[in-house]
């Protein structure tokens, strides 16, 4: 074999490597540019949902400084460190039972999946601070709910919901609610046992009107109704029960 024909080889073989070094490093890279996107995005949604209220100091502690785990299996490895997940877009047709081993967890994001109902195992998630449920299908929700007692955050967005459901009265801590988009027609009296809500956000409903307990929600910052068909003589009436409060029709 002469040497040029050896020399070839040899150029070959390192042009191989190198290509092979090229792709694994674009894909090493490209897995952290996306892990800072989901984490740069979780900031931006925490800090938007607190804009313009103060944010909730338990909540900041629960999570400061913590790691912020973006897959199940990860998670899974050290259950006991785990404060901070994101289950989000992950085609989730149940919330994975493994989840009962994080006992820590505080916040919980498992939006945009094909949850169409919600596992009585999230009442074992006694230490929740913050739960992301939009972009599901779910209907109405478990009665363990009501063992989430630390509860501040509940986002219900872009589900099928039609019936308030009655377990929230019984989240005393919820200081921020979100039922933007389902198909709720109506708001029970018992929405004056939530006395710690701050926010409210009830946009693109069938709410006609509120009820008057909505009025002895004296820390409500700011109620959002739009897209809801709520006639002009309501919503004055709306006002006139929360004049403090930060209302959009």
């Amino acid at each position: 074999m002469s040497k040029l024909y050896k020399s070839l080889i040899f150029f070959e073989v390192i042009l191989i490597i190198m290509i092979i070094l090229e792709v694994f490093f674009t894909v090493f890279f490209n897995f952290l540019r996306q892990k800072r996107v989901e984490e740069d995005s979780y900031v931006k949604y925490y800090n938007s949902i607190f804009k313009g209220i103060e944010a909730d100091p338990e909540v900041k502690a629960s999570i400061k400084n913590k790691k912020f785990y973006l897959s199940l299996s990860d998670a899974l490895r050290e259950p006991d460190n785990v404060y901070l997940l994101s289950l989000n877009a992950k085609n989730l047709k149940e919330i994975p039972t493994e989840i009962v081993k994080m006992h820590n967890l505080a916040v919980l994001l498992i939006g945009y999946n094909h949850l169409s109902k919600l596992s009585p195992i999230i009442g074992n998630l006694s230490n929740l601070r913050i739960l992301d449920l939009k972009g599901n299908q779910l209907e109405q929700l478990p009665t363990e709910m009501r063992n989430l007692t630390h509860l501040v955050n509940l986002n219900l967005s872009g589900n099928q919901i039609n019936i308030f459901p009655s377990i929230l009265f019984e989240l005393k801590s919820l200081k921020l609610l979100s039922l933007d988009r389902n198909k709720i027609n109506y708001i029970p009296n018992n929405i004056s046992s939530l006395e710690n809500l701050i926010y409210l956000s009830v946009n693109y409903n069938d709410l006609n009107t509120l009820p008057e307990g909505i009025g002895k929600l004296k820390k409500l910052k700011i109620l959002k109704l739009a897209g809801n068909p709520i006639p002009s003589s309501d919503q004055q009436f709306i006002k006139s029960l929360l004049p403090k409060s930060q209302i959009s029709f």
